[in-house]
């Protein structure tokens, strides 16, 4: 599709770039990104596929400031005060990054949902809806030719008329079995991505009843660190970023639960969503559960004080313990999360004892970890990164992970699984 601009905006062939606005949407951005980074153009590399995915998540966030210091050091694990006149790792990342989407769409065959763009000069990607003519049946061109040298020839010229066109048509066969080749592979790559994203929520889908997402709210915390949540008002109301403000507000949480919610969609399982205070048990047995937030939610707190990777809160922040080894230093979100920092998140799933439902957990310390941890599980790519040194029964196995995140500004950088654990 060519690129025109009208008055600023940019257009492609009479399309106008969206704004992902419903789970339906970002769905199919995200399935655009994962068919792209399943390409040959990108499978093979971890920087450019690690920067695209990262400037389309935060682009689906509303992030459309993206400067190229804050993707030095959250793509590419820079300095904060790192030279990038001297360090020109981004732009020529963005540039690379452009080139291979060109040839991605150059050499596309299928119809997508919508194309992604990365203009010249922006490091915030667009998102166009497509309409692609279906392709051209190969061989038409080589029999049309054919049927051009016959009309031409005489009878003396049978013989080498019968030799071109035999010739021909093995060309227009061998080309067909190529390109068909390469479709098929393409197709199997993406099908065998598609399935590693279904077998981790299998037990969710495949559990009969609808699917409860729980999120964390106010009240939760309140109700459970009055203390703490006195402090952090109070500091609230003096600053513009509150030590625990993430705990405190359900933005965070209502932007994984779309994530959540694209996942489900997807799949075609019905859900509905619900905050901690207004769930009860005989929710939790009615149906599969996805529990979102960690000290902000009743049932995250009572699910996971028995797992070896637990939470705690107290007035220095929130914490992730590790009870097989008692004398590590827990990972630890750091307060200040307008400075550059960490955040953490623990996330798991297994089939509750107490309901005898598939229960899956994203309790993240603050919402970056929150945040990471949903695009952890709803990404295929993601998940392979999760699950590279995971059993072969993996998906029949439960599964438990601590992840960290790179915070800078309140930006949340690339999710890395620092302890994981199947039982």
């Amino acid at each position: 599709m060519s690129v025109i601009h009208e008055d600023g905006v940019a257009v492609k062939d009479g399309h106008h770039p969206f704004i992902p606005m419903s789970p339906e949407e970002y769905l199919v951005v995200r399935e655009e990104l994962d068919r792209i980074l399943a390409s040959v153009f990108f499978q093979n590399s971890k920087r450019y596929p690690a920067f695209l995915k990262y400037v389309v998540e935060q682009a689906l966030r509303g992030n459309n400031d993206l400067k190229e210091r804050t993707l030095g050091v959250e793509v590419f694990g820079r300095a904060a005060d790192y030279d990038s006149n001297a360090d020109s790792v981004v732009r020529v990342t963005a540039g690379e990054v452009r080139k291979r989407l060109a040839q991605y769409y150059h050499h596309l065959e299928e119809a997508a949902g919508c194309e992604i763009e990365l203009r010249t000069g922006s490091y915030v990607p667009e998102f166009y809806r497509t309409q692609m003519a279906a392709p051209e049946i190969p061989g038409h061109e080589y029999e049309d030719l054919a049927v051009e040298v016959e009309r031409r020839s005489t009878p003396q010229q049978d013989s080498n008329r019968i030799f071109r066109s035999s010739r021909l048509a093995i060309y227009g066969c061998v080309a067909a079995i190529v390109i068909l080749s390469v479709s098929f592979y393409a197709w199997h790559l993406r099908s065998e991505r598609a399935d590693v994203l279904k077998q981790f929520w299998g037990g969710v889908l495949d559990s009969p009843g609808t699917a409860v997402v729980c999120m964390g709210d106010v009240e939760t915390f309140q109700a459970q660190y009055p203390n703490i949540y006195s402090a952090s008002r109070t500091v609230e109301s003096n600053t513009a970023a509150g030590p625990h403000r993430h705990l405190t507000t359900r933005m965070d949480d209502v932007l994984v639960m779309v994530k959540m919610a694209s996942v489900l969609e997807k799949y075609g399982k019905p859900f509905r969503v619900t905050s901690s205070m207004d769930t009860n048990l005989a929710d939790l047995r009615g149906g599969p559960v996805v529990l979102i937030g960690a000290h902000n939610n009743r049932w995250t707190l009572r699910h996971t004080k028995d797992l070896r990777f637990y939470t705690q809160l107290d007035e220095s922040g929130g914490h992730i313990f590790d009870r097989q080894k008692p004398q590590q230093t827990p990972w630890s979100r750091t307060i200040n999360a307008a400075q550059v920092g960490e955040d953490y998140g623990l996330l798991a799933r297994y089939n509750d004892p107490t309901t005898g439902r598939p229960l899956i957990v994203i309790a993240g310390l603050g919402g970056n970890g929150n945040f990471a941890l949903a695009e952890l599980i709803s990404s295929a790519a993601s998940l392979k990164d999760l699950l590279k040194d995971a059993p072969a029964d993996w998906a029949e196995k439960n599964l438990e992970a601590v992840v960290k995140v790179q915070v800078i500004d309140d930006k949340t950088g690339p999710p890395q699984v620092v302890a994981i654990r199947y039982w």
